[in-house]
């Protein structure tokens, strides 16, 4: 079963992920890229504010820094996964799409800033079968 079919049921990212299966997620949650009325976007928190990820892409190396720490904000924001960088490009905040490098830079993010990690993506029975039977 590929990474893309085990997708989790919950709306938080587990950044001990692989930052392609992260990027999956954002786009299974958001497949139009456009606020809809029910929002619908994968969700991380950092310093106790949850921020809607809209857009995002995978890229870059592996840092030392563990998964879920920013490790570059200026024109980009880009935050260590469990294999490779998540480029997080736009967000929503109070309803409106947010630049995020921009918001985060002005709110004074910097490199070795932590999103929370407590969320860890747990395996439907369904899917767990499905591996399993594989």
């Amino acid at each position: 079963m590929s990474d893309q079919t085990t997708l989790p049921r919950e709306d938080r990212i587990d950044w001990s992920q692989s930052a392609d299966k992260i990027v999956a997620f954002i786009d299974a949650l958001n497949p139009s890229r456009k606020a809809s009325e029910k929002e619908t976007f994968a969700k991380a928190t950092i310093n106790n504010q949850t921020i809607s990820i809209h857009r995002a892409r995978a890229g870059g190396t592996m840092s030392s820094y563990p998964a879920g720490t920013i490790t570059r904000c200026d024109e980009r924001l880009w935050v260590q996964t469990g294999r490779g960088h998540l480029e997080i490009v736009a967000i929503y905040v109070a309803g409106e799409e947010c630049n995020a490098p921009e918001y985060f830079t002005a709110r004074g993010f910097a490199p070795g800033d932590l999103f929370d990690r407590s969320h860890v993506w747990v395996e439907s029975e369904t899917q767990t079968r499905s591996r399993d039977a594989a």
